[in-house]
């Protein structure tokens, strides 16, 4: 790994969105472009509301200080430093398909985030049956459109990578249950896996030698906010990790291909 990485990448272990461009970044070899810094969307003295005034997840800081957001652009940004159209190609009709079909995949996760925060961040007694079901029908027909036009695990583009992050999600936090009617999609394998849908290696490696280094630059890390917030996190994603690869969920090899749920995955 660069000891100077060019960019920043604000986002969590967790967002399906920031894990779509790290799995973007290790398919062009940008790997060790970036480095991971964590950000709270709800708290309000984050710098990432100065850098993304949405305060969303991920957002991209150039060397020169320029923030590009959301995943969608920071992914385009990064095919265009790779050289690359591997992930999505410069023109024509396919890329337009290829774009399509990604968003459709993001659409799936959108409504996914808005059921979980339903629960999330609203009563019990308040909930709306009528606005999960709205986007339960969003989650359910993309899903029916991908059952009906697979595609093809052999080959990672924006398409593919965005269903990973789809199904890894809707695995994770279960705001449906999908897989029986949509055998096709739940039964794509990959070849190989080794790490958990939520937070590859390289991303866990990271958050403990910043840790190691707060520790080490101040010798007081236990008085400090941010090495706390830092040190849970990774105590909550080694524990996500774990009990998402004792669900079967999707995976990350370090082939760098995504890696889809085994057919033997619980429902």
């Amino acid at each position: 790994m660069t000891d100077n990485p060019t960019w920043v990448l604000r986002s969590t272990l967790t967002s399906p969105f920031g894990r779509k461009v790290r799995m973007a970044a290790a398919v062009l070899g940008l790997t060790e472009r970036y480095r991971l810094v964590p950000a709270d969307t709800l708290d309000e003295a984050d710098t990432l509301r100065q850098q993304n005034p949405l305060g969303k997840l991920p957002c991209l800081l150039l060397a020169d200080g320029t923030a590009l957001y959301d995943s969608r652009v920071i992914i385009e940004f990064l095919q265009d430093e790779a050289g690359s159209d591997r992930l999505v190609p410069k023109s024509g009709r396919g890329r337009y398909t290829t774009l399509t079909r990604a968003t459709l995949a993001d659409g799936i996760t959108d409504a996914a985030l808005l059921m979980v925060y339903e629960g999330r961040f609203r009563d019990p007694a308040t909930h709306s049956q009528r606005w999960l079901a709205h986007q339960r029908g969003k989650v359910m027909r993309g899903l029916a459109a991908f059952e009906r036009e697979t595609p093809d695990p052999a080959r990672t583009d924006l398409v593919t990578i965005a269903l990973a992050c789809a199904l890894g999600y809707l695995d994770w936090r279960k705001p449906v249950a999908w897989r029986a009617d949509h055998p096709r999609a739940g039964g794509l394998r990959a070849r190989d896996a080794r790490s958990g849908a939520h937070g590859s290696g390289h991303d866990r490696a990271r958050l403990r030698a910043r840790l190691s280094r707060l520790a080490q630059a101040g010798g007081m890390a236990r008085r400090s906010s941010a090495a706390r917030r830092m040190a849970r996190r990774l105590r909550q994603s080694r524990a996500r990790v774990q009990r998402h690869q004792s669900a079967g969920g999707l995976t990350w090899r370090s082939t760098r291909q995504p890696s889809w749920p085994s057919r033997r995955s619980r429902s």
